[in-house]
């Protein structure tokens, strides 16, 4: 038998397209990684490197997941997201759109993680309104993610930019005074206290 190699973006690898429950043949995974054979991959979907894929998880789109990604339970994913790093999503969370999730993040529940979200570091998630993005803003009009970890504090993302709350007011006051963009990030973090004072006490899903 012929080996097949793909080109993921590196150089070719030893790779296969992925046989659905269906029957149907599904995307390209690198015979580094592991997909078991209930897992749904759409034909355009690409997973490479040492990710792992168990159970009733069903991937579509162009969606691309990758390193050490571990991905289980009844996990939906599409559109154009990617899982890499060392990523762990389970239980009933669905990722779309152009979200990126990687570092070390934990996503659980029935988690909804969408737009242009892009979550990292360590951070715990279980309920979708852990997770909220602002856009456009910023110089580039850029989306800014912000998660309420699972811990009690509160993760500003943009760009390159990932820290707590401290580290991203220091960031904006780095600005000069009068900058358009620091009042513009000032306000959000206004926003984002009056939101966590309003969400303290409140643990039911």
């Amino acid at each position: 038998m012929v080996e097949q190699t793909f080109d993921f973006g590196y150089g070719p690898v030893p790779a296969h397209r992925h046989r659905n429950p269906d029957g149907s043949e599904g995307g390209w995974v690198a015979e580094t990684a592991r997909v078991a054979e209930t897992v749904y991959v759409g034909k355009d979907a690409r997973i490479w490197g040492n990710a792992r894929i168990f159970d009733n998880v069903r991937i579509s789109g162009n969606v691309r997941i990758c390193d050490n990604a571990q991905i289980s339970d009844d996990v939906r994913i599409f559109g154009n997201a990617q899982i890499f790093g060392n990523a762990r999503i389970c239980d009933n969370a669905q990722i779309w759109d152009n979200a990126w999730i990687f570092g070390n993040a934990r996503i659980s529940g029935k988690t909804r993680i969408f737009g242009n979200a892009w979550i990292r570091g360590s951070v715990k998630i279980s309920r979708t309104e852990q997770v909220l993005t602002i856009a456009p803003i910023g110089s580039g009009g850029a989306t800014l993610t912000v998660v309420f970890d699972g811990d009690g504090e509160i993760y500003f993302g943009r760009g390159c930019f990932w820290g707590t709350l401290a580290e991203f007011r220091e960031a904006v006051e780095r600005k000069p005074e009068g900058d358009k963009h620091r009042e513009i990030y000032s306000f959000a973090i206004e926003f984002i206290q009056k939101i966590r004072q309003f969400k303290r006490g409140d643990n039911n899903d």
